[in-house]
């Protein structure tokens, strides 16, 4: 009788898993109703074959530093790009927009320049941009941005000729790199002036500004560019410094 028992037990308690279990599979696989369309089952999601990554060269820079932030999509070159004209604590710039291609694999590149305006724990903010009709979204990104150690030798002078304009006047921007360190001592340089970069602005070349092949001027890479510097030296608080300008 105890045994009866037990086996009687045992079958309930199968019984009852396997009435649970198909409870379970009953409970993911029930269909879903699409007006319009009757009853359709649902399919377990199918991982895409696009993906979509945003990155930069490094999680640490200083401010006015300039670095890149790329959008790559890869499997697909049917992307309308995102419009990012402006980021929070960042100047932006798009740099480049291309689709890619190797045999059979298809991609997509989208390239900004960007520059911190201030120090601080920084966020690339996600994204949204359409990849094959599909909408997909990057993964934002968090920076750490210091400010620069100023060295007492370097300094940079700027001087407007005026601080009101109108539209379509034109002003003379003079700008004074000042070096106590002689200037065959710097292996590169590369200024990087905001205000060259803007959009609100039209750089022209100032009328008496140097003339290449004066033995006084000097070139040098400018935000990208490259200009004649005036070359001199200048005794400031007893000490000698050497400028361009």
């Amino acid at each position: 009788m105890k045994n009866k028992f037990r086996l009687m037990t045992q079958a309930f308690c199968v019984l009852c898993i396997q009435v649970l279990c198909l409870a379970a599979w009953a409970q993911d696989a029930k269909p879903t109703v699409v007006p319009g369309e009757g009853v359709v089952a649902n399919k377990k999601p199918v991982e895409s074959a696009i993906q979509v990554i945003a990155q930069v060269e490094a999680k640490s820079f200083y401010m006015a530093e300039e670095f890149f932030y790329t959008v790559l999509v890869k499997g697909s070159d049917e992307v309308k790009a995102p419009l990012i004209e402006s980021i929070p604590h960042f100047a932006v710039q798009k740099v480049s927009e291309e689709a890619l291609s190797k045999g059979d694999i298809k991609g997509y590149s989208i390239r900004y320049k960007l520059v911190p305006r201030e120090a601080g724990d920084l966020v690339i903010p996600a994204f949204a941009l359409s990849v094959g009709g599909e909408e997909f979204e990057t993964e934002a990104i968090s920076l750490k941005v210091d400010k620069a150690t100023a060295f007492p030798g370097l300094s940079l002078d700027i001087h407007l000729s005026q601080k009101q304009a109108y539209v379509g006047e034109p002003i003379l921007a003079t700008f004074t790199w000042y070096s106590s360190i002689p200037l065959y001592g710097f292996k590169a340089v590369d200024l990087k002036i905001p205000l060259l970069e803007s959009y609100a602005f039209s750089n022209l070349i100032a009328q008496d500004s140097p003339l290449p092949g004066d033995k006084n001027t000097i070139g040098l890479p400018v935000s990208s560019t490259r200009v004649i510097t005036k070359r001199g030296k200048k005794t400031m608080n007893g000490e000698e410094y050497e400028f361009l300008q």
